[in-house]
């Protein structure tokens, strides 16, 4: 406010005073009185004061809220910063802003929007300014950074409820950087439409086959449970997921969000509800994941949001784990056991009390949470037996490697007065393993009996060693057994009548397992990679510990392989190697190469492909510079193991792929003069182990000779199965659907066909193979009298074979059908114009060639009817884009609308 400053006379001021009784007296008798001289007696007169003109400026500037700053009429804020926001009672404090002076300010929030409305009112009332900052709440979530899966758009955030609101999938990305390696994160959760069987699930990924996850499922509307459970890369008993386990039984919903917490460090999770740790897994084989959420079935409200990464959450982790008790103890992968609750955890180990029984208690061995299990592993301990039987009955306690009831060992050791032995028995594919004595009668005898043990498994079987002091001074190898069985778990038991304690049993993985194995077995195979005699510029990185390579490198790269300081070459030979990878990277590659010159090689290539799968794949130069000829061996999926057995024989002009010792594909390479032997790869480091070598001709031709042909097992042998049961009693005769995914997925086929007795027995993802191996389950028995059949395109787009070939495998299954039934009709619907496979008016290659080969067979024939759906899903020469479904290979509602009128009136004659 300006401050005016007077020199005032005593005779102004008088005179002031008189002018105000005057004007007191005039308001009291109605007068007006003017003109009034104030008699300064000096001849000044003063001037009138101006009156006071209030501002009418109504302006507003908003620069912040809660310190964040607003750009472009908004600001980004966190969910804890928007609930600081809305339960502020004077909106305005928590901004800064400038107005106009003298002007009024209001702000209001609207808490249906996130809007906030500011306004100045100008000092003098007339004029007004409005602003409007609109509210973004910080969207901490993504997509995968491997993966690729979730994405932001999924979730949005709910300001009535104050809570972030979830439908889909979404990875983790605090301050947009991917939530990876040591971190840990924390949420309240509250569904919003929900129904039985609905779930949000919280997963450590590394890939789609390496992960562990956390789930709350819905019982029903009002009641929850919660569980874990994991992925290792394996299929055990037809499922992927392993060791579901119930952490939480079925609680009701109090109104209150449960609060959920995950806690990670490398391939570790701890699991919280409401703060309290219920289950971790640490699952070997990973080594840094990346968080993702996600819902199925449901939305859910997801609110106070926390997380953080490092150091901060490497000491969360210790926090929620260091009073946490583990159970080694379990139910098996394939969900046996017994009298699992009589284990006892007690300070020497694991112990089961049964001196006095035959009762059995058995069990998985599991290590924070996670099976000991694997395509390759070992297991070391220490059990400690009181007991010498009961009667004839000697006391037993057992080991076991098993990998379902039709492959298993079972390793015992026996305790009695005439009987201290080491036996096994079990099952090689269903087949009976004798009862064998392996150490019969010969450990030391006493009610007491006590050793050491390790226990290995890989790709050349179950090796055991024992070390008790006594018999046995230093570790011996006590039994070996020449098996395959994939993936397998390890299990332990109290038969009867002892008293039992295991303990310090432990998985031994990776380069831990390698340096075990070198300790027991040693290298003596004369097999060596060499990167100085066979130097590679791409080789990045090349090292040899405890008989096992890892080599890697960005670009291709190769090197010889050497027996006894030779290279692997001539007419003849045979090698083998288990190719495996350190770490998971998409497309990372290890092959053995069969060289003759730069234009004249044969390569079998085990890839690791993004879906975290494995598949083995060929090509070949004949006289070209590029390789040519990509052929899929084996199709990646849940069957194909990490750690692969491969080798090559090459003899009588002929280089033939086995692996796990059954011969997959070969090749005439007489034309190729002699060959040399190399082992290559890209990407990330390889580990290459386990390898032998036979340089001798006769030898080699042995080999050969011995070496059976692989049979084809379908990868969708549980799907088979289950359709075999539900259609089991069906009624012979009537149609038949058959073949891959547009079949799988035509849900209407039943009013399609017009409500006639039929069957669709369609799987997804299924080749002409699939479909030899399941005929006598899945066609046969139905005798139909029409048959629509709808196959070959996986075998193109998903197997790498050319039309030509494909075309010879569909004419077998058809002939096939017309010899069991010859008076049934039989359709062949050609593959379609697939938005992957057609474009500018023409097919794909071998896509072409396909349709091509089979239009002339079906020419050729009278007990086949081709059916041509070109016409109905092209337009312009392109594919109707609303026909398919954004994959470009699957049809939509409206594109099955269209081919069931097309099968109407080819197989049915109605025309729609």
């Amino acid at each position: 406010m300006n401050k005016l400053s007077l020199k005032i006379s005593k005779r102004t001021v008088f005179a002031t005073v008189l002018i105000l009784l005057f004007a007191a007296i005039s308001l009291l008798c109605g007068c007006t009185i003017t003109d009034i001289d104030t008699g300064t007696g000096d001849g000044d007169k003063p001037k009138p004061e101006e009156p006071y003109k209030p501002n009418t400026e109504a302006k507003i500037d908003v620069s912040s809220v809660l310190g964040k700053p607003v750009s472009e009429g908004a600001v980004t804020l966190t969910e804890a910063e928007i609930k600081t926001l809305f339960a502020e009672t004077e909106i305005k404090n928590s901004c800064e802003y400038s107005a106009s002076e003298k002007a009024s300010v209001t702000a209001v929030l609207d808490k249906e929007t996130g809007k906030l409305v500011f306004e100045a009112v100008s000092e003098d009332g007339k004029n007004t300014c409005a602003e409007t900052i609109s509210v973004i709440p910080e969207i901490p979530f993504g997509s995968h950074y491997l993966t690729g899966g979730g994405k932001a758009d999924s979730i949005n955030y709910d300001f009535n409820r104050l809570a972030y609101v979830l439908e889909g999938t979404v990875a983790a990305k605090p301050d947009r950087i991917d939530l990876i390696g040591d971190y840990a994160f924390f949420v309240g959760v509250t569904p919003i439409t929900v129904e039985t069987g609905s779930e949000i699930v919280f997963s450590a990924i590394y890939s789609e086959n390496r992960q562990i996850r956390f789930v709350i499922r819905q019982t029903d509307e009002t009641h929850y449970l919660v569980f874990s459970d994991y992925k290792d890369g394996a299929k055990v008993n037809g499922s992927v997921f392993l060791n579901y386990k119930v952490h939480v039984e079925e609680t009701e919903y109090d109104g209150v969000p449960v609060k959920v917490g995950v806690v990670v460090t490398g391939g570790s999770m701890a699991m919280l509800i409401n703060g309290e740790t219920v289950y971790r897994r640490t699952l070997p084989t990973l080594s840094e994941t990346q968080l993702t959420v996600s819902t199925y079935k449901a939305s859910y409200a997801l609110s106070d949001l926390q997380m953080c990464s490092g150091e901060e959450a490497t000491a969360l982790y210790k926090k929620y784990t260091e009073n946490y008790v583990d159970e080694d103890a379990s139910q098996t992968l394939i969900k046996t056991g017994q009298n699992i609750d009589k284990f006892e955890y007690t300070e020497d180990g694991i112990y089961a009390a049964g001196a006095a029984s035959n009762a059995r208690i058995m069990a998985g061995l599991y290590n924070e949470g996670v099976a000991v299990a694997g395509y390759e592993y070992g297991v070391s301990g220490h059990v400690k037996i009181k007991g010498y039987g009961k009667g004839n009955s000697a006391s037993k306690v057992e080991f076991q490697i098993s990998k379902n009831t039709k492959n298993f060992v079972k390793m015992q050791i026996f305790r009695h007065s005439t009987n201290n032995s080491f036996v096994v028995s079990g099952a090689d594919n269903g087949k009976n393993i004798a009862q064998t004595y392996i150490e019969k009668n010969t450990l030391p005898k006493g009610n007491e009996y006590e050793t050491d043990f390790i226990m290995i498994y890989d790709t050349s079987g179950v090796k055991v060693w024992l070390r008790d002091g006594v018999y046995t001074k230093d570790y011996k190898l006590t039994y070996s057994l020449d098996v395959k069985w994939d993936y397998t778990f390890f299990c332990f038991a109290m038969l009867q009548y002892t008293d039992v304690t295991f303990s310090g049993m432990r998985g031994i993985y990776g380069e831990a397992l390698d340096e075990v194995k070198n300790s027991l077995i040693g290298s003596s195979s004369g097999v060596a990679l060499s990167a100085e005699l066979d130097g590679d510029e791409n080789i990045k990185s090349f090292d040899m510990k405890n008989g096992a390579y890892y080599i890697g490198g960005d670009t291709d790269w190769s090197v010889a392989v050497r027996k006894d300081g030779k290279k692997v070459c001539g007419p003849a030979y045979y090698a083998d190697a288990a190719f495996s990878f350190k770490n998971y990277k998409a497309w990372s590659q290890g092959s053995f190469v069969i060289y003759a010159d730069e234009t004249h090689a044969v390569r079998y290539v085990f890839e690791y492909v993004p879906s975290g799968y494995y598949q083995v794949f060929t090509e070949i130069k004949d006289g070209t510079d590029n390789w040519t000829g990509y052929t899929l061996v084996i199709r990646p999926s849940a069957d194909t193991k990490a750690v692969n057995k491969m080798g090559i024989i090459c003899a009588d002009g002929e280089v033939a792929l086995t692996v796990d010792g059954y011969k997959y594909h070969s090749y005439d390479v007489s034309s190729f003069g002699e060959t040399s032997l190399k082992i290559g790869g890209k990407g990330e480091i390889l580990k290459i182990s386990d390898m032998s070598a036979e340089l001798d001709g006769t030898a080699v031709k042995k080999i050969k000779d011995e070496t059976k042909e692989y049979v084809y097992v379908s990868p969708y042998e549980s799907r088979m199965a289950t359709l075999e049961k539900e259609y089991k009693d069906a009624e012979p005769g009537g149609v038949l659907i058959a073949g891959s995914s547009t079949m799988d997925y035509w849900t209407d086929w039943k009013e399609d066909i017009g409500n006639r007795l039929g069957y669709n027995v369609g799987i997804g993802g299924t080749i002409v193979e699939d479909w030899m191996y399941c005929y006598d389950r899945l066609i046969k028995p139905f005798k139909p009298s029409k048959i629509i059949l709808f196959l070959g395109g996986n075998n193109v787009n998903g197997m790498g074979h050319t039309g030509a070939y494909t075309a010879e495998l569909l004419k077998t299954l058809l002939n096939k059908m017309n010899t069991d039934f010859p008076t049934a009709e039989i359709y062949y619907i050609y593959p379609m114009p697939i938005p992957n496979n057609f474009g500018g008016g023409q097919y794909t290659a071998e896509y072409a060639n396909l349709i091509s080969e089979m239009k002339k067979f079906v020419a050729s024939v009278d007990y086949v009817k081709g059916i041509d759906t070109e016409s109905s899903f092209i337009l312009n020469g392109e594919p109707i884009a609303e026909y398919f479904r954004p994959d470009r290979v699957h049809l939509t509602d409206e594109g099955y609308d269209v081919f069931a009128k097309i099968i109407k009136k080819e197989v049915f004659g109605e025309e729609v």
